[in-house]
């Protein structure tokens, strides 16, 4: 009966080592997986926050060339409405995110669309556009939804002389945009 005793003492004094290496390893793992989450919670904020930029940058530079468009329409070299649908094709053709480019007349009642099969996007634009206001310089208005799809237009005045003529409006499907800068190759690199 002695004997089981010290048996029983022997086995937790081996034990005892064990289970606090177990313990500190633990101990250690965790406070390794906390700095790590830190560091990857810094990483998405900073990845975030480029992101932003860039997409701000990206609908910047979208809206001067909306508004160069309608300073090359304002300078009346070209007046035919072929040859502003043909460049309005170029500018979607060359950002796959533009969902229509649309000149609309001084009652904002639109002129021509680009691409001019997009009826039901001109039918949902006249919707939105009944309440634009008039204004003398190209701003980016307040984000709209139609269909699901969150949209930003892009306005840029139009005016020969005294008088205003109407506006480019451009349509830019927020998502195609954002996807363009997030996708699977751009996170993986930055997060290896």
């Amino acid at each position: 009966s002695c004997l089981k005793a010290n048996l029983k003492k022997n086995r937790w004094l081996v034990l005892s080592p064990g289970i606090g290496t177990l313990l500190i390893t633990l101990l250690l793992w965790q406070l390794f997986n906390l700095f790590e989450n830190k560091q990857m919670a810094k990483s998405i904020q900073t990845e975030s926050k480029t992101l932003a930029d860039i997409l701000e940058i990206e609908i910047k530079s979208q809206l001067l060339a909306i508004n160069r468009m309608a300073k090359r329409i304002e300078s009346g070299e070209e007046k035919s409405q072929e040859f502003w649908m043909k460049d309005a094709k170029n500018y979607i053709k060359d950002a796959n995110y533009y969902k229509a480019i649309i000149f609309l007349n001084e009652k904002n009642k639109i002129q021509w669309i680009e691409p001019d099969n997009n009826r039901k996007i001109q039918q949902l634009i006249d919707l939105e556009i009944k309440n634009l206001p008039t204004v003398k310089q190209a701003f980016i208005a307040p984000p709209i939804e139609i269909d699901s799809e969150a949209l930003l237009l892009l306005i840029a005045p139009v005016s020969e002389g005294e008088g205003d003529t109407g506006s480019i409006l451009a349509i830019i499907e927020f998502k195609k945009l954002f996807d363009q800068y997030l996708n699977a190759e751009n996170i993986s690199k930055n997060f290896k």
